[in-house]
């Protein structure tokens, strides 16, 4: 059993990859450490079940040079366990502001281990005005092909197909989302962009309004193709606020060794907004249309916990394994 939240810290806009021994291996926004306050750009944290969670070091311990220096330029990772030549090779892209314009891009660090030491690129993939290049996610298909999502700033979220090298991107980016006045208005302003492949359909989960705001919530949206254009579905959001949990958002999904779907996102405690804590929850697929918790919000009672198998963990993928 479990209840959230999983890790009662600074745990904003996590990311999750498995290594290969079956551990889960997380990566969220900068913050003060709970375990000695030392802040850190990139935190990580460890957990052999999703629910027990450890803080870790710095994944860019070491600024990339592009990046401007002080609190606050590093912004929503994504990790990525690929194969390069028989090996693994783990990619974190992450927003960062730049140095020399202030705006906003994404950039790439690599790694042979998921706890790294991560050897970040020279320059970033892609830049833009504002912070609307932020917020990366990679996706690959059945047919090994993979894209690139970034967006935010209430403008729509694009997306690009990237090269077996994980930092080229082939042709020019697509408008695949746009914002809406869906669910209400929170789908004004649409980032942190998921994409999960449902049978022929791509379903997009993501999340809107301001992310300081009680209102923010995770959606969903489906398409034909993985570069869209995706449609919103569904009345209502996957996850919006409750009195207990307001503001969850910014979600990853990964599966677990029964080929459960979960909800890794966070949201604040009650009225504490000094953190935004980590949060777990089972998704429940209704065809393309994703459900948590009968539609009440982020749980807040004991739950039944994802199943893991220690015996069989180092021969299962993560969830999002790049297979080249």
């Amino acid at each position: 059993m479990f209840q959230n939240p999983v890790h009662n810290a600074n745990a904003a806009d996590p990311t999750v990859v498995r290594g290969a021994d079956g551990t889960f291996h997380a990566f969220v926004t900068n913050a003060h450490s709970a375990r000695d306050g030392v802040y850190r750009r990139t935190p990580m944290l460890t957990s052999r079940d999703l629910v027990h969670w450890t803080e870790g070091g710095d994944a860019l311990a070491v600024r990339p040079a592009w990046i401007a220096e002080g609190p606050d330029t590093v912004w929503a990772p994504h990790a990525v366990r690929a194969s390069v030549d028989g090996r693994d090779e783990f990619r974190l892209y992450f927003s960062g502001r730049r140095a020399d314009t202030g705006s906003w891009g994404i950039g790439l660090a690599v790694a042979d281990r998921p706890e790294g030491p991560y050897r970040a690129d020279p320059e970033p993939i892609i830049s833009g005005p504002t912070f609307e290049v932020i917020d990366p996610f990679v996706f690959t298909d059945a047919d090994g092909r993979s894209y690139l999502y970034w967006g935010s700033a209430h403008k729509p979220i694009k997306g690009a197909e990237l090269g077996a090298d994980g930092r080229t991107l082939l042709g020019e980016p697509r408008e695949v989302l746009q914002p809406s006045e869906a669910f209400g208005g929170h789908a004004r302003l649409v980032e942190a962009f998921w994409v999960t492949r449902k049978g022929d359909k791509y379903v997009g989960t993501f999340s809107g309004d301001n992310t300081h705001n009680a209102h923010y919530s995770v959606m969903s949206a489906v398409s034909d193709s993985p570069l869209g254009p995706f449609t919103y579905q569904g009345d209502t959001p996957v996850v919006a606020s409750t009195e207990r949990f307001p503001g969850p958002g910014h979600s990853a999904i990964v599966t677990d060794d029964a080929g459960a779907d979960w909800l890794l996102y966070h949201a604040y405690d009650g009225a504490d907004r000094s953190k935004r804590v980590l949060m777990l929850d089972k998704i429940d697929w209704e065809g393309t249309l994703p459900t948590l918790n009968s539609g009440n919000g982020p749980s807040a009672d004991p739950r039944p916990a994802p199943f893991i198998d220690a015996r069989r963990g180092a021969a299962l993928p993560s969830a999002n394994t790049v297979p080249r």
